[in-house]
C-alpha cells in the first residue's frame, strides 16, 4: 500500500463513517483485505462505473431474496453501497464487501487454490465442486428479475454472434502483422489454425440449424426473467469457512443459463469427467433443466464463441496480455477438449432427464 492508496482510505473512512485500515492485498488486480470496527471486510476495486453498480446492485437484490451464497455490500454512512476515487488515472470505483474468511483463517482460497491444497486421495474437491454447482443453482433461481431482458437479446442475436467471429477473423488476419507483442502474435496465429474457416462456417451453420432450439429455450428464459453471472470460472468460487460462496457479480446481465454459465461447469471449473458429472447432477437436481436447454447446451457453449470472446477483447484493445494468454491457454487453445467435455456433459444430462 502505497502513500497514495494511504491517501485515499481518508476520504473513504469519510464516506462511510468510521475507521478503515488496509491489512492485505488479496488480489493484484484491486482487491484488498481491510479492518473495520466490525471486523473484516473486502475493499474491491472497479474500473468502471456500470461494473460497480452492476456488481452492488446485484448482491443487495439476491440477500434482499435470501440467498447468502455472495457477499453482501457495505453502504456508505449515506447510503450507497461504492464510491469513486479520482487520484488515480483512469478514476477507480470502490465497494466494501463482507469478507469471506477461509476454514484457517486468513482470505478463503478459491477452487484453483483449493484443489492444490486437497489431497490426491481424497474428496475434498470433488465435494467442493458439487457445493459449487449447488450454489450457482441457488443463484439463478435468486437471481431472476433482477433486471430487464434487452430488446434485441432475441434468436437471431445468438446466431449473428456466431456470424460474427467470422467477420472478426477477418479483421485479425488484416492487423494481427503489426503485432510486436511476441506470445500474443503466437497465441493469435496457433488459433487462426485451430479455428479455421470450415469450423467456423460449421459453427455458423450449427447455430441456424438449432434455432427453434434457441427460440424456445430463449423465450421460457425471457418469461422467467433468467439472469446468468457470465463469469463462473474457478477462481470466482470460494472455499470458505462457511461453505462456498460466489464472487464478482460484475456481469451479471439477461440471458439463458445454459450458456457459459452451464458450460463453465464442464470445463473451467478444474474437475476430471466423473467429477463435472456429479456436480451437474447436483445442479440438475436444484434447478431442473428442460429438455430443450440440454439440447442447446453444447451449442450454445460451442468453444468458437471462446475464440469470438478473445478476438473482441483483443481487437478493441480492451484486453491486456495478461488476459489474452491464459484465456488463450484455458478457453480457446483447448477446442478439442472443451467440445469432448460438452458432449459427455450433455449425455449425462440427457440420461438423468430420460430417467426422471
Amino acid at each position: 500500500m502505497n502513500g497514495q492508496h494511504a491517501y485515499f482510505f481518508i476520504g473513504l473512512e469519510q464516506a462511510f463513517g468510521f475507521p478503515i485500515t488496509f491489512v492485505d492485498e488479496i488480489e493484484e488486480l484491486g482487491i484488498w483485505q481491510v479492518q473495520t470496527p466490525d471486523g473484516e471486510a473486502c475493499l474491491k476495486r472497479f474500473r468502471r462505473y456500470d461494473e460497480a453498480e452492476t456488481a452492488t446492485e446485484a448482491a443487495l437484490y439476491l440477500h434482499r431474496r435470501g440467498f447468502a451464497g455472495t457477499p453482501n455490500v457495505i453502504l456508505t454512512k449515506d447510503g450507497r453501497p461504492f464510491v469513486r476515487t479520482t487520484i488515480s488515472d483512469p478514476s477507480w470505483w470502490l465497494a466494501l464487501f463482507e469478507f469471506i474468511p477461509g476454514e484457517g483463517g486468513g482470505p478463503a482460497p478459491n477452487l484453483y487454490a483449493y484443489k492444490d491444497l486437497c489431497d490426491k486421495n481424497d474428496t475434498s474437491f470433488e465435494a467442493a465442486l458439487v457445493k459449487a454447482a449447488q450454489v450457482l443453482a441457488g443463484f439463478h433461481e435468486a437471481i431472476r428479475g433482477f433486471r430487464t431482458w434487452p430488446v434485441d437479446r432475441d434468436v437471431q442475436f445468438w446466431i449473428e454472434n456466431r456470424r460474427r467471429t467470422e467477420h472478426l477473423t477477418t479483421l485479425l488476419q488484416g492487423v494481427l502483422e503489426n503485432e510486436e507483442r511476441r506470445e500474443v502474435r503466437e497465441a493469435l496465429e496457433d488459433c487462426l489454425g485451430i479455428y479455421d474457416p470450415s469450423l467456423l462456417r460449421r459453427s455458423v451453420s450449427q447455430a441456424e440449424q438449432a434455432a427453434e432450439l434457441y427460440k424456445s429455450v430463449i423465450g421460457q428464459e425471457k418469461k422467467q426473467k433468467g439472469m446468468r453471472h457470465c463469469d463462473t470460472h474457478a477462481g470466482n468460487f470460494l472455499v470458505g469457512a462457511n461453505g462456498i460462496t460466489l464472487m464478482d457479480l460484475a456481469e451479471v446481465q439477461a440471458g439463458p443459463r445454459v450458456y457459459r454459465d452451464l458450460g463453465c461447469l464442464t470445463w473451467a471449473l478444474g474437475g476430471d469427467n466423473d467429477e463435472m458429472t456429479e456436480a451437474l447432477m447436483a445442479y440438475h437436481e436444484i434447478a431442473r433443466l428442460s429438455r430443450d436447454e440440454i439440447e442447446l447446451f453444447p451449442i450454445i457453449n460451442d468453444p468458437v464463441d471462446n475464440w469470438r470472446k478473445l478476438l473482441e477483447g483483443y481487437l478493441s484493445g480492451d484486453w491486456s496480455e495478461e488476459w489474452i494468454t491464459p484465456y488463450y491457454s484455458g478457453s480457446v487453445k483447448p477446442y478439442e477438449r472443451i467440445s469432448n467435455r460438452l458432449s459427455l456433459a450433455t449425455e449425462a444430462l440427457r440420461s438423468s432427464a430420460n430417467n426422471s
